[in-house]
């Protein structure tokens, strides 16, 4: 199985380009979010036609271009006189290729986005299609996380890849052989956070990195979920809208729960030293019980002690709201760009790709879990890879993709750095998180009203 260090990359991505992905979204923003598309009816042409894909993900999954090469000749034998052309976008240029040609409006006719906020704010600023305007509501109903990409009762992008985020990773023989049972509770946790600090050595229950800080948005995800009601209460928090902010309970506990952990020394000691991966070596060394994941690695099951030594599972549960017990998920996405001369084609493409042979062919060549509830999960081997896909499919809202980009590194990913090496304590951390979204609420006006206007698709 490949390494695919996915949602890093992507993290990466974004903080390298919040300051463009915020200007864009004033630009034009404004917008009600419709766009005028050519009917669902039109009729499919005979002509030749050529549309281009822009995609990002070949260095993280080497497969991937493999198979949308092998889908784009697979399609055209259905319509020989339809050229799917797959064009790859670098890491670094991913977002600014597409800003530049939504400003042109020219480019790609099927774009690649990441889901919730990545691809909405595309819906703000009439860069794409309603996708829902081309495939049927029956056929949407099968591909996983559509709810991410819906503002204002259109879907406006379609998931096809999953992306688990993020199962925890818990290793048998760590725990026996310190004679502490797997934790599923939060006091279950800390009382084991007690037991592998006691036990000395530089043990410590979790093993992660946070230096480059993209860990903080895993973390705010699988520990923050926990008592949100949904995540539209969230979004008006983000926005101060409906009289909720980033310091009530619901949402502002995480910031209680990591200080918790800190002061029971539940992390390796070099925790704030480490980049993300660097802080697994811990885990690897049998010296940490349990480390977080963006999937599951061969190296690093192999790691680990083998798949039999390794459960995957959620973060130890202390809220009770419907996220508990529960990874977040979310999916990338493709959407039909709205100066494609052909949307109806582009649409039709997406929707070939969650054809029964596609799908399988997805796994088989590029090892990436579709984003469809039909797919055959006897196609999985590995019993590890099978539990992912279900904590996907089954998982609660991928927090990051909900609130606007300058809070979550400003806010979410800053101020967890600071919480988890114990620089800052929980209260303050929330007065600080409560600035930052002040201050874009006072600055990205637009942004705002479109933030609260997506989260009525939430309630």
């Amino acid at each position: 199985m490949p390494i695919r260090p996915r949602r890093a990359r992507r993290l990466a991505i974004k903080c390298i380009a919040i300051t463009a992905v915020a200007s864009l979204s004033l630009a034009a923003c404004s917008s009600s979010g419709s766009v005028t598309s050519a009917p669902s009816s039109a009729v499919f042409p005979t002509e030749d036609v050529s549309l281009k894909l822009w995609w990002w993900g070949g260095d993280d999954a080497k497969g991937l271009a493999s198979w949308l090469d092998q889908s784009a000749a697979a399609y055209k034998v259905k319509h020989p006189n339809v050229t799917i052309v797959p064009v790859e976008q670098t890491t670094d240029g991913l977002l600014p290729a597409f800003q530049a040609a939504a400003t042109a409006k020219q480019g790609p006719d099927i774009q690649y986005f990441w889901g919730g906020i990545w691809g909405v704010q595309n819906a703000w600023t009439d860069a794409i299609r309603p996708i829902s305007d081309y495939i049927p509501a029956d056929e949407l109903s099968h591909y996983v996380n559509t709810a991410e990409n819906t503002y204002n009762g259109k879907v406006w992008t379609a998931p096809f890849q999953l992306a688990p985020s993020f199962p925890v990773m818990y290793r048998k023989d760590v725990f026996a052989k310190l004679n502490v049972a797997i934790p599923t509770s939060w006091n279950d946790m800390i009382t084991a956070c007690d037991a592998f600090h006691a036990a000395g050595g530089g043990r410590s229950l979790f093993a992660g990195g946070i230096k480059d800080g993209w860990f903080g948005g895993w973390l705010w995800t699988i520990i923050g979920q926990q008592q949100l009601a949904n995540v539209g209460e969230l979004m008006d928090a983000a926005v101060g809208q409906n009289g909720r902010t980033m310091s009530d309970t619901a949402v502002a506990e995480y910031w209680n729960k990591l200080a918790e952990m800190h002061t029971h020394n539940c992390w390796n000691d070099d925790i704030g030293s480490v980049a993300l991966y660097e802080g697994q070596q811990a885990w690897r060394d049998g010296k940490s019980g349990i480390t977080v994941n963006g999937n599951v690695q061969a190296q690093l099951i192999s790691d680990g002690g083998g798949a039999d030594n390794i459960v995957v599972g959620t973060m130890p549960s202390w809220g009770t709201g419907p996220y508990a017990k529960k990874i977040g998920s979310s999916s990338q996405t493709l959407g039909v760009t709205s100066w494609s001369k052909y949307p109806q084609v582009g649409a039709d493409f997406i929707k070939f790709l969650h054809e029964p042979a596609q799908v399988t062919a997805q796994w088989n060549v590029s090892h990436t879990w579709p984003s469809d509830d039909r797919f055959d999960t006897s196609n999985m081997k590995v019993k590890l890879e099978a539990d992912v896909f279900a904590l996907g499919t089954s998982g609660g809202p991928y927090l990051e993709n909900f609130i606007p980009t300058q809070l979550d590194a400003d806010g979410i990913i800053k101020h967890t750095q600071l919480v988890l090496t114990g620089h800052e304590s929980a209260q303050d951390a929330i007065a600080a998180v409560q600035v930052v979204a002040n201050g874009l609420q006072k600055t990205q006006r637009e942004q705002t009203t479109n933030f609260g206007n997506w989260a009525k698709s939430f309630k």
